[in-house]
C-alpha cells in the first residue's frame, strides 16, 4: 500500500459498513413477473450508475420472501460474478427493490457511498484480484469484500473527491449519449439512403434502381493456403469484423495444419455461414487465411463499389434475407449455402449514387469511431484521475497542506469542474 497524505488512513470496510451482506443466491428463472418489485442483477450495475436496461421483477410475496437481501436507496451494490467489483449506488427513484448475487455494503458515518464506490471502481483488476474467491469462474463474497481496505481522508473532502470525479463522469456520459445518438441517426438514414427511400437532389430524377443478383459481383474464392510460414489466421466476427484471431481469443483455436485453410486477399468479403443468420459477414482489410467452414468472395462487379456493398450487407432487408437462406431446425446450428447466398438479389443505384451513398454514410461512420476514440481516452483520463485523487497523490486545492510536497503540484484551482478537466488533460 502507498503512503497516505496526513490525515488519511487505511481502513477496512468491515469497519466502515453498519452492515454487508449478499442478494439472494439461487434459481430466479421461475420467480420473474411482468410488474412487481424492481429485481437488480448484475448487469443492472455499472461503474458508479444502475442500469434500469432490462431490469426484472419479482412478486411482493418472493420479495417478502428473501427480505435478507432488500435494497434501500443509498445501499452500495457489487458485482460478484461476471465483472466482479463493479459498484453502484442504489438511486432514490428505487425506493423498494431486491436483487441476487450482489454483495450488498451500507455504510457508516466515516465514508460516504459515493466515495466507497469510486475507490471500489478505481480498484485495478490485479489489485481486486487478491480478493477474487473461485477457480472455475472469478467472484467477490462477502467475506472478501469485508478485508478490502480503503484509503480514507475526512468526510468533506470525500465530498470534494466526489465532485470532482462526478464532473468527469458527465463529460463520459455525454459523449455515451452522443455516440449512441449518432449510431442510431445513422442506422436509420442507412436504411432509406440503401433501399432508395430518400434520394440526394442530383439523383431525384435519374430513373430506378436495378434489381441485380450478389452473384453479379461476388465469386467464391477456392484458394487454399499453399504456402510456407505463419499467416495471420482471421476471424469473422459480427462485432469486430474480419480480424487476427489473436485478437479475439487468448489461445489459438486454428488447426496446427493450415494446409486446408482457405486464402483471404485485402477486400475480400468473408462469411461465416453458421453465424450468417446473425450476419456474421464484412469484407476483410487485411491478408490471411480462414477456417475452411467459412465462405470467401472476390468482388468482381465493374459498375459496383465495394464501399457501397460495405454498408449494404447490414441492412435490415439483408439480415432478413441472411436468416431466410439459412437451412437448419436448430437456429445455432443453422446453415446458409454459398450459392443461395449468391442468388440474392438487390436494388442498385448508378455508379456515381453509390459513391455519393457510400461517402456519406462512411463520413458518419469516421465521426463516430472518432467520438469512440474518444469516449475511450475519456474512460481512460477518468480512472487515472480516481486514481489519484483516492489515494492522495493528487489533493484537492483546498485540502492541500502547505507543507506538503509529496503530492503532485496542482494550480489552486478551486470551480471543481475546471480541477477536473485540468487533470484529466494532465492524464492524456
Amino acid at each position: 500500500m502507498s503512503n497516505l497524505p496526513r490525515g488519511w488512513r487505511y481502513v477496512s470496510i468491515a469497519k466502515l459498513a453498519t452492515e454487508v451482506t449478499v442478494g439472494f443466491v439461487g434459481k430466479m428463472s421461475d420467480q420473474y413477473v411482468e410488474y412487481g418489485i424492481p429485481f437488480l442483477r448484475s448487469l443492472n450495475v455499472q461503474p458508479s450508475r444502475i442500469s434500469l436496461a432490462n431490469i426484472k421483477y419479482v412478486s411482493e410475496a418472493f420479495h417478502s420472501k428473501i427480505a435478507k437481501s432488500t435494497l434501500l436507496p443509498g445501499d452500495v451494490v457489487i458485482v460478484r460474478t461476471g465483472k466482479p467489483g463493479t459498484a453502484a449506488v442504489v438511486p432514490n427513484s428505487l425506493q423498494e427493490s431486491n436483487c441476487s448475487d450482489l454483495v450488498i455494503v451500507r455504510c457508516g458515518q466515516e465514508i460516504t457511498n459515493k466515495y466507497l464506490v469510486s475507490y471500489l471502481n478505481s480498484i485495478s483488476e490485479s489489485d481486486a484480484a487478491i480478493h477474487f474467491v473461485g477457480a472455475a469462474q472469478q467472484h467477490f463474497n462477502v467475506a472478501s469484500v469485508k478485508r478490502i481496505k480503503v484509503s480514507l481522508p475526512s468526510l468533506d473532502e470525500q465530498h470534494a473527491i466526489v465532485e470532482i470525479l462526478d464532473t468527469a463522469d458527465v463529460a463520459v456520459r455525454k459523449n455515451e449519449a452522443l455516440v449512441k445518438a449518432k449510431t442510431e441517426y445513422k442506422r436509420a438514414l442507412a436504411e432509406e439512403l440503401l433501399t432508395g427511400g430518400r434520394r440526394f437532389a442530383e439523383f431525384a430524377d435519374t430513373g430506378a434502381w436495378s434489381e441485380r443478383a450478389l452473384g453479379e459481383f461476388f465469386r467464391e474464392r477456392s484458394e487454399r493456403f499453399t504456402g510456407s510460414g505463419e499467416p495471420t489466421v482471421l476471424s469473422c466476427s459480427k462485432i469486430y469484423g474480419i480480424i487476427p484471431q489473436r485478437e479475439r481469443f487468448t489461445k489459438q483455436l486454428a488447426s496446427s495444419n493450415l494446409s486446408r485453410y482457405k486464402w483471404v486477399e485485402p477486400g475480400d468479403l468473408v462469411l461465416d455461414p453458421m453465424l450468417l443468420w446473425d450476419a456474421s459477414i464484412n469484407f476483410s482489410r487485411i491478408q490471411g487465411v480462414v477456417s475452411p467452414a467459412y465462405f470467401t468472395f472476390q468482388f468482381v462487379g465493374a459498375d459496383a463499389l465495394p464501399d457501397y456493398f460495405h454498408h449494404l450487407l447490414y441492412t435490415k432487408k439483408m439480415r432478413h434475407l441472411y436468416v431466410k437462406i439459412s437451412q437448419g431446425t436448430n437456429t445455432r446450428r443453422k446453415k446458409a449455402p454459398a450459392s443461395a447466398f449468391l442468388q440474392q438479389k438487390v436494388l442498385l443505384p448508378s455508379l456515381p449514387e453509390q459513391q455519393h451513398i457510400a461517402e456519406c454514410l462512411s463520413l458518419m461512420d469516421e465521426e463516430i469511431r472518432l467520438l469512440q476514440q474518444q469516449g475511450a481516452l475519456l474512460k481512460k483520463q477518468k480512472q487515472g484521475l480516481m486514481q489519484r485523487l483516492l489515494t492522495g497523490e493528487v489533493r484537492v486545492p483546498e485540502f492541500r497542506d502547505a507543507d506538503d510536497t509529496k503530492n503532485t503540484t496542482v494550480e489552486a484551482i478551486h470551480d471543481k469542474s475546471d480541477f477536473a478537466a485540468a487533470q484529466m488533460q494532465g492524464e492524456g
